[in-house]
């Protein structure tokens, strides 16, 4: 994994990129609050959305212990948060692929061999991810999963104008910002640095999935008053 080493100190004990700590912190709390908006709605595509966003949420909480404790707790303690970590993210990449898959079938049903090959390929890369302690294979499955969904739901509001689609689109849409954000290193600050970026993107991002997938569960414009 990529670090920086920025850090406080706290009580003797180092807290490594305190930035990262508190935007993943941010993003993990975000997660929380989609979840309990969309909890109460039991469509099978909104359901899927919800364990995408929460899942990814809660992934980082697992990152930002991992960038803030860094090697303090031992190899075995990196090691096994890095597991969590990542296989909290290939499951979200999961529903982040089957979600618009669900919403392309318009209910038909699924293909099982289909989604067992799906599921099995993201297996694989997880093993291979966590054997070479490599997060960039996870990136890629993820973002794979988020283009694929990306074309189905701007397919779906250009086809059937579904507006919830189109506000989903526009948010995996704003989450390619931060790819383009890390890539070229994009910072503020040593303090607030391409991957801070990247994270508040990433909030951004959520919201405005959130935001199309409530107006697409609730099948009417959404008033900022309700959210």
């Amino acid at each position: 994994m990529n670090f920086d080493y920025t850090y406080i100190t706290i009580a003797g004990f180092k807290i490594y990129e305190p930035m990262v700590l508190l935007t993943n912190f941010l993003f993990f709390v975000t997660g929380l609050y989609c979840n309990t908006k969309l909890k109460l709605f039991k469509e099978n595509y909104i359901q899927q959305m919800r364990w995408f966003i929460v899942l990814l949420g809660t992934s980082s909480m697992f990152g930002a212990i991992e960038h803030s404790v860094h090697f303090q707790l031992g190899e075995f303690f990196f090691n096994v948060v890095f597991f969590i970590m990542t296989a909290l993210i290939f499951i979200s990449s999961f529903f982040c692929f089957k979600a618009p898959y669900t919403l392309y079938l318009n209910n038909r049903k699924a293909s099982n061999i289909f989604l067992n090959s799906v599921v099995m390929i993201m297996f694989l890369i997880f093993i291979l991810c966590n054997a070479q302690r490599n997060f960039i294979l996870a990136e890629i499955c993820g973002g794979t999963a988020i283009l694929y969904s990306f074309i189905i739901h701007l397919f779906n509001y250009i086809r059937n104008e579904e507006k919830g689609s189109g506000i989903v689109a526009l948010g995996i849409g704003i989450s390619f910002l931060s790819f383009i954000g890390h890539a070229f290193k994009i910072s503020l600050h040593e303090y607030f640095n391409h991957k801070d970026m990247a994270h508040v993107i990433m909030i951004v991002s959520m919201i405005v999935i959130y935001l199309g997938v409530y107006k697409t569960a609730r099948g009417s414009d959404l008033s900022l008053n309700s959210i």
